[in-house]
């Protein structure tokens, strides 16, 4: 057997060398993604998103409403216009993403007592934007807000320490775990990544076997692994198994060295977790494989479910929102168990315990494709399989 997987081995090696396709698709690409999305989150977080301000009062309180709203992160006031009408075309031509709109008297109605208003209008389709928005917006007009009450309480003589008291008699003390920045390169970039690679993973992994019987070489290939087909299967695996293992520990020091997510949990269980990660989408791959002995057909069927992976992973919408039908079948994708693992060890540190359940699942992705191998023997065998492309 092990002479057989070194035979094998030594002849894929002569197959990947002989064609430039197998330099990009298994090192060029999934390295171009990479640095591709890391310099799109680098910043963590969006800022300075376009706005409108119409300040119908024009008064020094509404000017500094105005400031203080500008002065908050995610906001760029560059709009400023002079009616509701125009920062809703504003809107309405996608120029801005928020429109503030301070009321005439504003100044006078709060120096009266009067109850006065600022509308913000949030354009809420793009939810990242949107929300940034709204919380930094609403916390400038509420520390403005608070302040002015301030002023109003000492004018009348309250002390400034009951002053305070009073207008915040509650004090509210947030601590944000794990991501105390809300930021997006956390939060997206540690999916992201892995995302791509399982979809060049299972590419390269359905192309490698497939194309054996694409170009009739099927035949030839069993017979150098000694007629025995899971010294076959080792035998190609093995290089693509290294190389993305390799990948993938690049992916990990890229995320925790230089964009500078937080590493909390066992590192060990990580590089374990990339392995498994690698080897159970080498398994979907060729499981489709032995389904569909047709290179087309099965390229097409495993791209649509390396697709789907990320949709059901259940990050960005959760499990718990699901219908239950729908959360069950988000453990059948690899991507899943990795995610969870990744996310439980590097950003919260938990306990080693809880990566066995999801690294043992990968282990059975690993393990399913055994269940079809005497169908890939067959297909290898016989010519009336190959025509397929």
């Amino acid at each position: 057997m092990r002479e057989g997987i070194l035979c094998v081995l030594l002849r894929e090696l002569r197959r990947m060398s002989s064609s430039s396709i197998y330099l990009f698709v298994l090192i060029v690409f999934p390295l171009a993604c990479f640095f591709l999305f890391t310099e799109i989150f680098k910043n963590g977080v969006p800022h300075k998103i376009p706005i409108a301000v119409c300040d119908a009062d024009a008064s020094v309180m509404s000017r500094k409403a105005a400031r203080m709203v500008n002065a908050t992160p995610s906001v760029d006031a560059c709009y400023r216009v002079t009616s509701f009408n125009e920062g809703k075309e504003l809107m309405m031509r996608g120029k801005i993403s928020a429109f503030v709109l301070i009321s005439k008297d504003f100044e006078r109605d709060i120096y009266r007592g009067n109850p006065t208003k600022i509308a913000l209008y949030v354009n809420n389709l793009n939810i990242l934007k949107g929300g940034l928005l709204d919380r930094d917006i609403r916390t400038a007009l509420a520390t403005l807000n608070a302040g002015v009450d301030l002023q109003g309480r000492m004018k009348k003589g309250e002390s400034a320490k009951l002053a305070v008291a009073q207008v915040m008699p509650v004090v509210l003390e947030k601590k944000m775990l794990y991501n105390p920045f809300g930021s997006y390169a956390y939060y997206l970039l540690t999916a992201l990544l892995p995302v791509m690679l399982q979809m060049f993973i299972i590419t390269a992994s359905v192309y490698a076997v497939n194309v054996e019987m694409k170009d009739g070489t099927a035949r030839e290939w069993l017979k150098a692994s000694g007629f025995d087909v899971i010294s076959a299967i080792t035998g190609k695996m093995i290089p693509y198994s290294v190389i993305f293992f390799i990948i993938s520990l690049f992916m990990s020091t890229l995320l925790y060295r230089f964009i500078g997510v937080p590493l909390r949990g066992s590192r060990l269980i990580l590089i374990l977790s990339n392995l498994f990660f690698v080897l159970a989408y080498q398994g979907v791959g060729i499981f489709i494989t032995c389904l569909i002995s047709n290179l087309r057909l099965s390229l097409s069927m495993s791209s649509a479910y390396a697709i789907c992976a990320f949709t059901f992973s259940g990050l960005t919408f959760p499990f718990i929102g699901m219908p239950s039908v729908i959360a069950i079948l988000g453990q059948f994708f690899p991507f899943t168990q990795y995610l969870d693992i990744y996310i439980s060890q590097g950003l919260r540190g938990a306990p080693i315990y809880t990566a066995l359940f999801p690294l043992g699942m990968l282990g059975l992705f690993i393990l399913f494709p055994l269940l079809l191998l005497p169908k890939l023997q067959k297909h290898m065998m016989y010519t009336k399989y190959w025509g397929g492309v």
